[in-house]
């Protein structure tokens, strides 16, 4: 009797074990400069990768704009002229930033690090990668309007594949302080192991 019960204990704890790091998830973190389309040095994207209790990290640093091709871009032209017309804020949040991308050329680097390492890393991850209470009232203050040009464009790929996306502008610690420490944990591990190189701060607004 006793081995039955300490055999369907050990079969309990190894299934709670494997649900808990079974945890697969994709977060993308983008940098936005609204109206400053040629301010190349605050643009900045990571693109996270947790594969239960690991993650690769990629980021990538704008280098230049090919601003020839982008001026001589069709639908660029046009949307250029209709700047100051009705509509235009729509218009420059969704098509303009679309087709800079296109022509957007980047420095790229990588890290990969494991959850025995960063633990309170892989923490502050799941807050974004496994929807909890404080990150859903983080993501209802998307909605609010503000004049800030400059933002940041975020990406959830869930486990189960839906993808969540919202964006946050004039971001701070005390109103998304899960998203805060997150992007600046995400600097910091970077800058830690490769000082002086792509994500220095500097004096770049959005690099935290």
């Amino acid at each position: 009797m006793k081995t039955i019960i300490l055999s369907s204990l050990l079969l309990l704890y190894s299934v709670l074990v494997l649900a808990q790091e079974n945890k697969n998830y994709k977060i993308s973190l983008s940098t936005k400069c609204g109206l400053c389309i040629l301010e190349k040095s605050k643009e900045f994207k990571i693109d996270l990768t947790r594969k239960n209790d690991k993650i690769t990290i990629v980021y990538s640093v704008l280098d230049s704009i090919q601003t020839l091709k982008l001026k001589n871009d069709v639908e660029f032209k046009e949307l250029m002229n209709r700047l100051g017309k009705k509509n235009i804020n729509s218009l420059v949040q969704s098509k303009i930033p679309q087709l800079i991308e296109k022509y957007s050329v980047y420095f790229i680097d990588s890290l990969k690090i494991n959850r025995a390492s960063y633990p309170d890393m892989f923490n502050d991850v799941d807050l974004l990668g496994i929807k909890n209470e404080q990150f859903t009232k983080e993501m209802q203050l998307k909605k609010e309007i503000t004049l800030d040009p400059d933002y940041f464009h975020i990406t959830i790929q869930s486990q189960d594949h839906s993808i969540t996306e919202y964006s946050v502008a004039s971001l701070n610690e005390s109103r998304f302080p899960v998203t805060y420490k997150l992007i600046k944990s995400l600097l910091d591990i970077y800058r830690t192991r490769n000082p002086g190189t792509l994500l220095d701060k500097g004096e770049k607004t959005l690099y935290y």
